[in-house]
């Protein structure tokens, strides 16, 4: 292939997994939980896909799953087949009978009915607005004037902060982006949209947080198109809403997010700090430069994180405080890169290290 050519495929594996659910019914329920209890976790990613787990689970249920993947007589009862559509199950067979011979059905906003089934044309019916098939008249290209500053929608922006613990901490960014859009739709609280093809909820959100750290100051920004009349009615619509591990704490009025802040971890160690680690965060705090090497994108860089450290405290025998600054312009780390690398610890030992986001303080 040519240069910067990449070839993407999806593995064969988990696609006959993907095919058993999607072509299963109801039994398959028992499956997913046995195969559970055996250990299955992470099917999406490859690394972590375990055929023969849902093979024992499927053993263990007497079940055969391939034959899920088996071709299908035309007149056998589909597991879906209690999904009523109004479509015909006639006119489907015949419409592949139809594709295979690449013949041609009309379409019955302009030709006759085709006898599908699902109108009556009484309440469901075929409704076209330009049967003549016309061309609209031409647009003027002259852009409308502006509206007046009378007639310009509101704008009230609120800062709310929440935290963010327990088994909720293990997901992503984007899934709790997701969450919070639809936790704001259920409260209906009046969030204003971008406009065009795909509108999304005027939301922005803080710094993302790593994966399975927890945080008692998290915050997000909302833009509504209406004041809010009461904070504390508000903060428990929204934790009506939420789901267990998050948690308004509360809601004020602001104008926008701050660019530059100091951030309060606590790190709770898998072992107690040993003497030379001890003399690991002296040496640490005594430098002036302090590099390690990142991995973005199959990439090594080069980064200086002494600026971003401004204090580690040992609080306790397995505890630190770290004190780190955070912008949004420049490179940062996560805080387990920090001690990864500042106390010499394992790849194994750096994955038992619990974080806590405690608070932070704008610049």
């Amino acid at each position: 292939p040519r240069k910067n050519c990449n070839l993407k495929y999806h593995s064969p594996k988990i696609s006959w997994l993907e095919g058993v659910f999607s072509r299963g019914d109801r039994r398959l329920a028992p499956l997913l939980v046995a195969a559970w209890e055996k250990g299955a976790r992470l099917d999406g990613w490859r690394e972590h896909f375990q055929p023969d787990l849902w093979r024992e689970a499927a053993e263990s249920l007497d079940m055969d799953i391939d034959s899920y993947l088996r071709a299908r007589d035309m007149d056998e009862t589909l597991p879906w087949s209690h999904l009523a559509t109004g479509i015909s199950d006639q006119f489907l067979r015949d419409e592949l009978a139809k594709a295979k011979q690449e013949s041609y059905t009309p379409d019955c906003r302009y030709h006759n009915c085709q006898q599908c089934g699902l109108c009556d044309f009484k309440t469901i019916r075929p409704i076209v607005h330009n049967r003549k098939k016309t061309l609209a008249p031409a647009r003027s290209m002259v852009a409308p004037a502006k509206a007046a500053k009378a007639e310009r929608e509101a704008h009230f922006k609120y800062m709310v902060h929440y935290s963010r613990q327990g088994r909720i901490c293990y997901l992503g960014h984007l899934e709790i982006l997701q969450l919070i859009f639809r936790t704001l739709h259920r409260a209906n609280v009046p969030v204003h949209y971008s406009k065009g093809f795909h509108p999304s909820p005027k939301v922005s959100f803080g710094p993302a947080l790593p994966v399975g750290t927890e945080s008692m100051a998290e915050y997000f920004m909302m833009d509504l198109s209406h004041p809010i009349t009461s904070l504390d009615e508000t903060q428990q619509r929204l934790n009506a809403t939420l789901p267990r591990g998050l948690q308004v704490q509360r809601i004020e009025r602001s104008a926008k997010l701050p660019q530059k802040m100091i951030v309060d971890y606590q790190a709770t160690l898998p072992a107690a700090i040993t003497p030379s680690q001890r003399q690991e965060i002296a040496d640490f705090l005594a430098a002036e430069n302090f590099i390690i090497h990142k991995i973005r994108k199959k990439k090594s860089k080069e980064i200086d994180i002494r600026p971003l450290i401004t204090e580690i405290k040992i609080e306790s025998d397995n505890i630190l405080l770290l004190q780190m600054r955070s912008e949004t312009t420049l490179p940062g780390a996560k805080p387990t890169e920090v001690l990864e690398t500042v106390l010499k610890l394992g790849s194994a030992e750096s994955q038992q290290i619990k974080i806590l986001k405690k608070g932070w303080y704008a610049l």
